[in-house]
């Protein structure tokens, strides 16, 4: 190649500004926002106290409408969702560079059978519907969030 060539070439490169600090809290208040969105909704329904929730409405007797977090639910949602931005930034900044992803793999399932195994305490319990009407909060912050 030319030196013409190789200066066209750079010149072509396209390049995008960097990203302001108010641009990546924007980025990981979104991120945030619909990871806990999906991961609370995705508690709610397999929640063993939603299927006793809906199995007394069904049967028409008195129920319970708090839903128990655990220790092992708190850790989990924390750990799914550090570990899926950490892995999402790696693949965006290194697209073509071989993963070493056995070795994330290992130490999530070993956090993941460790909280199993330790986690079930009962941190709190909350109402379903202020667990419902958070989770569509945080989906509105996203959506608003993303057309910013």
């Amino acid at each position: 190649m030319t030196n013409r060539v190789k200066d066209l070439e750079k010149q072509n490169k396209a390049s995008l500004p960097p990203r302001t600090i108010k641009e990546n809290i924007f980025i990981y208040l979104n991120a945030f926002c619909i990871g806990v969105s999906i991961f609370g909704t995705f508690g709610i329904l397999v929640s063993k106290d939603t299927y006793v929730l809906l199995n007394g409405l069904l049967e028409k007797e008195t129920v319970n409408y708090n839903i128990s977090i655990t220790i092992a639910t708190l850790i989990s949602t924390v750990i799914l969702l550090i570990f899926s931005v950490v892995t999402v930034v790696a693949m965006i900044k290194n697209p073509l560079k071989k993963q070493n992803s056995l070795n994330v793999a290992a130490i999530i399932m070993s956090t993941f059978v460790l909280t199993a195994k330790f986690g079930k305490t009962v941190i709190f319990t909350v109402n379903i519907f202020i667990a419902i009407g958070v989770i569509v909060f945080l989906f509105i912050i996203h959506k608003l969030l993303s057309k910013v």
